[in-house]
């Protein structure tokens, strides 16, 4: 994985199809170099449009690699207030006392800095939690100026944490399929759920 000089975009390896980061060997991972690609009004300061695209230098047969799903956008996956939603990801399960106000790209651009940071979780989870309103995620997150282009939610005793910048926000539709609604974006320190997490929504982008 490498840095583009001069840039926040830049060559990355993406894994798919391996839900164990410290295994290596599963006969169903492939890699694929990608390029990434970040949100040419991405604000470092303010944390606004918090999202890059992995563009894979390769395109992906699904057909020859089905346990690799892909999941699905819509510019209607704007679940309201209430709404159980999941999270998956890799992050710390046991909380830190590392301020976890780490952007998607802050940790790109500065991976080996960021990963003595991280405590990591070896297996992919996820956890459950509900969409709040923009206002009480305000109240929240005092020193952001939350938009309508995030999503915040919250959920007693549980929260996203160190290593899940960048997962997915999924909710399930009435049809019964998933639709990805937001990426991880930013959570208060300590990854305390008293406050929850902030998400970049997919919709707006």
């Amino acid at each position: 994985m490498s840095r583009i000089p001069g840039s926040q975009s830049g060559k990355y390896q993406v894994t798919l199809g391996n839900l164990d980061r410290l295994n290596t060997s599963n006969p169903q991972s492939i890699e694929i170099p990608a390029t990434a690609i970040m949100h040419p009004q991405y604000n470092d300061v303010t944390v606004e449009n918090d999202v890059a695209l992995l563009k894979l230098d390769t395109p992906l047969n699904f057909t020859d690699h089905p346990h690799i799903r892909p999941i699905c956008l819509s510019s209607d996956a704007n679940p309201n207030p209430g709404t159980k939603v999941k999270i998956a990801g890799w992050g710390s399960i046991l909380g830190s006392k590392v301020n976890t106000m780490k952007s998607l790209w802050s940790i790109m651009n500065d991976l080996n800095a960021a990963l003595t940071h991280v405590t990591a979780f070896q297996v992919a989870l996820y956890r459950i939690m509900y969409v709040i309103n923009q206002e009480a995620c305000q109240d929240n997150f005092p020193m952001f100026n939350i938009s309508k282009n995030v999503i915040c939610t919250q959920s007693g005793g549980k929260n996203v944490c160190n290593g899940d910048s960048g997962s997915s926000l999924m909710y399930q539709t009435p049809a019964g399929y998933y639709l990805s609604a937001g990426i991880t974006s930013f959570g208060r320190e300590a990854c305390s759920p008293e406050y929850g997490a902030v998400f970049t929504r997919t919709a707006s982008m």
